[in-house]
């Protein structure tokens, strides 16, 4: 899970939990179950008609989607375009849904790839305990 990194989908208010599989996103998520999730779970700052957030923007400080491309996104000045488009009207919260799924498929993906090539020899080189050497 992406615990402390990013709000439950659900919003700040609510808790990620393991019994509640639309609360987070997990490594082992398919690209259609990160889409389901994000598209139905992921709070986007209360707005309830377009009419609205045309009328008052996108909360950057609330919206879900928004804060995990703040803690996922490593192209800042993307994240900044971004971020001054969803809080002047001029990217609608599905858009800013959208890059996230894009994004999140991608990371996950790249996650599950590599984690196949994770063999039991991986493994047990990884805990084999090791004298730590200091060099002063």
């Amino acid at each position: 899970m992406i615990r402390d990194i990013a709000p439950p989908l659900q919003g700040s208010k609510s808790k990620i939990s393991a019994s509640d599989p639309n609360s987070s996103i997990f490594l082992t998520d398919s690209p259609k179950d990160i889409k389901n999730k994000i598209n139905k779970h992921a709070f986007n700052g209360g707005k309830e008609t377009i009419e609205e957030y045309h009328a008052k923007g996108g909360d950057c400080e609330v919206d879900v989607s928004f804060q995990y491309l703040r803690s996922l996104m490593d192209d800042a000045q993307r994240f900044e375009h971004i971020r001054q488009n969803y809080s002047l009207r001029k990217l609608l919260t599905d858009e800013l849904k959208k890059i996230l799924i894009e994004l999140l498929q991608e990371l996950v993906g790249q996650h599950q790839e590599q984690r196949k090539e994770v063999t039991l020899d991986v493994v047990r080189q990884f805990m084999t305990r090791r004298q730590l050497h200091f060099h002063y």
